[in-house]
């Protein structure tokens, strides 16, 4: 059995770069640090499926 991994990426997974609430342009976003090596080990551990909620 397959389990999913459900992201929401605004704030949680990703932040903008110019500080504004909001995403306005691709360039305008950046991982939060931590959270990319957080989601490989998970990954790792099990057969996720990852899922963005955005």
């Amino acid at each position: 059995m397959k389990k999913i991994l459900f992201l929401h990426l605004d704030g949680t997974v990703r932040r903008t770069k110019s500080g504004a609430t909001f995403i306005n342009t691709p360039k305008d976003q950046e991982i939060i640090p931590g959270v990319q090596d957080a989601i490989a080990l998970k990954m790792n551990n099990a057969p996720w499926l990852p899922f963005s909620a955005d």
